[in-house]
């Protein structure tokens, strides 16, 4: 009875085809389901949980800022004041120096050795000067006593006229010794003149700045050997934005801070502003001049200056903790749909801790400020606030 007793949709021809395709479409349904099931796995394993902020725009009083090198106001060179060999210089970059300190030597032997032939002169034309005085103080007896005997014509006139002969030769004798004494001595204060010109003073107190010139090297007449900044003032030049310079005027009081002094605040005044000729490359510039009382500023800080300008300015700014470096830039993570894409930006001066984002970030537009692991580019995001 079997195959007589079977039903008759299972003796139908369409009947086995038609199974097979819905077996088959169930099949496959049943692998769709497991494949995404999967990638919805895999999509969880690489979720990351980030904390956003949506970039803002905020109005600000309008300032100019910059960051410079501090340097001297005025520096002064000491120099050689002989040609010579330079043999020690006792000041380093750096040294505070007062004015009249010896701050280099040159060479001296020269100067030694003439310092001795001139007082070996001076001896000498002392010994010399003393022996006229004598023979001119017993030729002054002996015309004495002649004249008194032509008084008592003792002797005729022609030895009289004799004897004053011989006591002019010996006034002019001490004469000349007196003389060639004098410019002994002369020439021995020049030479301990110069003597003491191989000593190099510094011209005025301040902080070395420069080293010029080295032990053992050969200099000119001169020749500066060190710079020297006198702190009492201090000058720094820093570039001005194209918007800004025409903004900044002489007499402008600015804000300096140095960042080794965080606690001081140092007044500066504008003393000159150049703005640039059109030019690709470059900047406006102005010159800034720092009362130093305190002497703490020094050369070579570097510092940062505001000066407030008339106005204000909106500023995008997103929190500090969104920006990092990257490959030598700044950057930040931008929220794009599911993803957190790296962007590199300009920032400029922080703001209560906010920094100020200058180009390529819009406002609204959202970053990432904390995330629970570092973030891939294949990375979903799952943001929690």
């Amino acid at each position: 009875m079997g195959e007589e007793s079977s039903h008759p949709i299972l003796r139908s021809k369409a009947f086995w085809p038609t199974a097979l395709a819905s077996a088959a479409g169930i099949a496959a349904l049943a692998y769709a389901l497991w494949n995404q099931s999967s990638a919805g796995r895999l999509a969880a394993e690489q979720e990351v949980r980030v904390k956003v902020v949506a970039a803002k725009k905020i109005t600000v009083p309008a300032v100019a800022a910059a960051v410079g090198r501090l340097q001297a106001g005025k520096e002064t060179d000491a120099v050689s004041q002989l040609p010579g060999v330079l043999r020690e210089v006792r000041a380093k970059v750096g040294d505070l120096v007062k004015r009249g300190e010896a701050v280099a030597v040159l060479q001296a032997n020269e100067w030694l050795e003439r310092v001795n032939t001139n007082e070996a002169a001076i001896k000498l034309a002392t010994a010399n000067l003393k022996e006229t005085k004598t023979k001119l103080e017993k030729t002054a007896e002996k015309l004495a006593t002649t004249r008194e005997l032509y008084r008592k014509d003792l002797i005729a006139r022609r030895d009289v006229e004799e004897m004053e002969s011989v006591a002019r030769t010996a006034e002019a004798e001490k004469e000349r010794a007196q003389a060639e004494l004098a410019q002994r001595e002369a020439a021995l204060a020049q030479t301990r003149y110069l003597l003491g010109l191989t000593k190099i003073v510094a011209p005025a107190s301040g902080i070395v700045t420069r080293r010029l010139a080295e032990p053992g090297v050969s200099v000119a007449a001169s020749a500066a050997i060190l710079s020297i900044a006198e702190p009492a003032m201090m000058r720094l030049t820093i570039p001005l934005a194209p918007g800004d310079a025409r903004l900044v005027r002489p007499g402008m009081a600015a804000a300096v801070r140095v960042g080794a002094l965080p606690e001081k605040i140092y007044k500066g005044t504008v003393s000159n502003v150049n703005i640039a000729v059109e030019k690709e490359g470059t900047d406006s510039t102005a010159e800034i001049e720092i009362p130093n009382a305190d002497g703490r500023l020094k050369p070579a800080l570097e510092v940062a200056v505001s000066m407030p300008l008339a106005g204000a300015r909106e500023l995008i700014v997103v929190p500090r903790a969104a920006v990092f470096e990257c490959q030598g830039k700044r950057c930040v993570y931008v929220v794009e749909g599911r993803r957190a894409q790296l962007r590199s930006v300009s920032t400029g001066t922080e703001l209560s801790g906010e920094t100020v984002i200058t180009s390529n970030l819009a406002e609204g537009e959202k970053v990432v400020v904390a995330t629970d692991k570092k973030i891939q580019p294949e990375n979903y995001i799952h943001i929690v606030n």
